[in-house]
């Protein structure tokens, strides 16, 4: 009675370590899965982060050329704004354009007004 207790007991533990044999051979396929699955989100991530380096460095390069162009504009929109005022006051003045003394210099300004405002933001 005994001997076939201990028999068993033997075949059981013998199943269990088949089983738990089974779990570790499982485990280690999962994680040798989730080892090449790491690999592959660690390439894709430095990819990504290279990408975004790089996207970064446009955007600043752009955001600096944009603000070069808009204090350029905004100078140009501040000039024509003080040619306005002054053409305003002199025609308030009953002045015509041949009378004013000026014209030398608002001709000069408004050339480079023109010439500031053909300026491609290409460039």
């Amino acid at each position: 009675d005994r001997s076939r207790k201990i028999r068993y007991s033997i075949k059981d533990f013998q199943g269990q370590v088949e089983d738990l044999k089974a779990g570790i051979e499982k485990a280690g396929d999962e994680a040798s899965a989730l080892g090449t699955k790491i690999e592959t989100l660690s390439t894709a991530i430095s990819s990504d982060e290279a990408d975004l380096k790089a996207a970064t460095l446009i955007r600043e390069k752009e955001a600096s050329d944009f603000n070069k162009v808009q204090a350029d504009l905004v100078s140009t929109i501040d000039m024509l704004e003080r040619a306005i005022a002054i053409l305003e006051k002199n025609a308030k003045k009953g002045t015509s354009m041949m009378q004013m003394q000026g014209l030398p210099a608002l001709s000069q300004a408004l050339t480079v007004m023109v010439d500031a405002g053909g300026i491609s933001s290409d460039d």
